[in-house]
């Protein structure tokens, strides 16, 4: 019995980080995760720039031995101009996605993503209202979801996509 609850719980938890220069109808944006999505928070980590790579790809950093891309979510999605500087220090979160419960699937997509310093795991409330993508002004091909919660807007990136450097 005493499982059951703690997989109900779980289940229930989400990560969530602020859209710090985006806001949608007064209301405040946010990047959403599933708890099982994100290995470790960051707090810093040294970015090795590479050469002729996408405007959102800050470069590759070595984490637990394995290389990965840096990806700043608001560059890719965006919300950030080339001259703005960020107001905080940013955060790095090492986010998952594909095959996640087979930790050496081929199928397994890891790559640290650049967020802001607002990172907060919350529970979600069994009701929400889903928020059509053009409200959020977002490629679609790039998101999974938009809900809203109260006076939150939640965005699912769709870290597949972002990686491929998908869009429609």
């Amino acid at each position: 019995m005493e499982n059951r609850e703690k997989q109900q719980s779980q289940v229930s938890q989400v990560v969530v980080t602020k859209v710090k220069e985006k806001k949608v109808n007064d209301k405040e944006l946010f990047y959403l995760f599933t708890v099982s999505q994100i290995e470790e928070v960051l707090p810093e980590i040294t970015v090795r720039p590479v050469p002729f790579s996408l405007d959102f790809v800050e470069g590759m950093c070595c984490w637990r031995g394995l290389v990965m891309p840096v990806v700043d979510l608001s560059r890719r999605f965006g919300f950030v101009e080339s001259g703005n500087k960020p107001q905080s220090e940013p955060r790095y979160i090492v986010a998952r996605t594909g095959a996640l419960n087979q930790a050496d699937s081929p199928e397994l997509q890891r790559c640290v993503l650049k967020v802001s310093d607002t990172i907060q795991v919350i529970e979600v409330a069994k009701e929400y209202t889903s928020v059509p993508l053009e409200t959020i002004s977002v490629e679609p091909s790039l998101v999974m979801g938009a809900y809203q919660q109260e006076k939150r807007l939640y965005m699912v990136p769709d870290l597949v996509s972002i990686l491929d450097n998908k869009e429609n």
